[in-house]
């Protein structure tokens, strides 16, 4: 299903991309747009047919490339245009839209591969775990502080001023989701692999991992690369603590 999707906004993106070059040759630009837009869906089509969708998007030179290549629109898009409607009802800037497109195909050529490669390890052993109860518990106190300063401003204002404008309360519904996940368990499965730890289908390689520090109140592993350079948990949620650091033991 997710290859499917992928050649899908890999056609969708090769159909936005080429669309605005048939726009540039005297005529209809939007039927021209259209025109070329089917040439660049029969392109999308044959090259994700010879190929496998995810090889296109699978190298970061690749990513970057067809995220800049569709923006190179938005230099007719600006020149071109009339008034504000006309940049954004133009054919050059649906074709930039194509950068946006190159993005999905991105995230899905990415969860693609990670499926794949979980396929292949070895798993040791499995867990589902949340963040420490400590980290838990500083989120919740910095989110409800941050709430009860934007309310006592709001009433200030509504005080001072005298009149509601509730435009000023927009922002209360959208705390809603905000404080059901920081009241949910908020677990993550991870699994200790043979060749790293799986993560929220992202594979940490041994190679990047510093080590493990297992207290009473949290399981943490460290590791060399700044990105998400400590991965926390509680021990309480996970069933065989012991079996995670046997695990870990082999490895680190």
């Amino acid at each position: 299903m997710r290859r499917f999707a992928l050649r899908a906004t890999l056609i969708l993106y090769a159909t936005l991309l080429v669309g605005p070059i048939g726009s540039v040759l005297p005529g209809n630009e939007w039927a021209l747009f259209v025109a070329g837009g089917g040439v660049g869906a029969v392109v999308g089509l044959v090259a994700t047919d010879i190929r496998e969708p995810e090889q296109f998007v699978h190298t970061a030179p690749r990513g970057i490339a067809g995220f800049l290549l569709p923006l190179a629109w938005l230099v007719p898009a600006i020149t071109r245009a009339e008034s504000a409607v006309s940049l954004f009802v133009s054919p050059w800037f649906f074709g930039s839209v194509a950068a946006l497109v190159w993005l999905v195909a991105l995230l899905l050529g990415h969860e693609i591969r990670q499926n794949r490669l979980q396929e292949e390890l070895t798993t040791l052993v499995s867990f589902e775990a949340g963040p420490p109860a400590k980290v838990r518990r500083q989120a919740k106190y910095a989110v409800s502080a941050l709430f009860v300063v934007v309310a006592v401003a709001i009433a200030s204002i509504v005080v001072i001023g005298g009149e509601t404008d509730l435009t000023a309360f927009v922002w209360l519904p959208a705390m809603l989701p905000v404080w059901l996940n920081l009241f949910t368990d908020q677990k993550q499965s991870a699994e200790i692999t043979d060749e790293g730890i799986f993560l929220q289908a992202t594979l940490h390689e041994w190679e990047t991992i510093d080590g493990y520090e297992h207290t009473e109140g949290e399981l943490a592993i460290t590791r060399s690369d700044w990105y998400r350079s400590a991965m926390r948990f509680d021990p309480d949620h996970i069933d065989d603590i012991e079996a995670v650091t046997d695990a870990l033991d082999q490895f680190v």
